[in-house]
């Protein structure tokens, strides 16, 4: 069984990756798109200051109307986006998660949770989490590290992506 403080330990090894990867974004890479149809560098970034923070709290506080606006919520992310605040954005949403899961109690943690966007499925409230944000935070992780690979960084390897560090392999 998976514990609190594991849990957190893993959302805060993804953000310290994350921090790391947004000090490789370049004037030339921020505005990166793979298709017509995909998010910019830049609509990426935003998304992992806002999108996460966002299933986090929703999970935490039961409160699904939080999704009612996100959409909206996201473009205003995107809005002010500037690759230079990513680091501190990112700071004050693992924050918020910190605080948010580790203020739940080990009940709580392990409590049946009914998936609102599946009617009648219950799971623990920790495998939610894991599913809804941690999954998220490691999957736009890797397509974080991809776009910046594809737009020139090809200096970066697996130690960036799964340590949040240069090195060599």
């Amino acid at each position: 069984m998976l514990q609190k403080d594991q849990f957190l330990g893993l959302v805060q090894q993804e953000f310290k990756i994350l921090r790391h990867l947004g000090t490789k974004v370049t004037t030339e890479s921020v505005e990166y798109k793979p298709t017509e149809k995909q998010r910019t560098t830049r609509e990426l970034m935003a998304f992992l200051t806002f999108g996460p923070h966002r299933a986090a709290q929703a999970i935490v506080t039961g409160d699904m109307s939080l999704w009612s606006d996100f959409e909206a919520k996201e473009k205003e992310a995107e809005a002010s986006m500037r690759v230079e605040d990513f680091a501190s954005k990112l700071d004050m949403a693992e924050k918020d998660i910190l605080e948010w899961v580790g203020g739940m109690t080990d009940e709580q943690f392990q409590e049946l949770y009914e998936v609102p966007f599946m009617p009648g499925m219950k799971m623990p409230k920790v495998l939610f989490l894991m599913t809804l944000l941690l999954e998220q935070l490691v999957a736009y992780r890797m397509q974080f590290f991809l776009y910046l690979k594809a737009s020139g960084r090809t200096e970066l390897n697996t130690n960036n992506l799964w340590q949040g560090e240069d090195g060599s392999m």
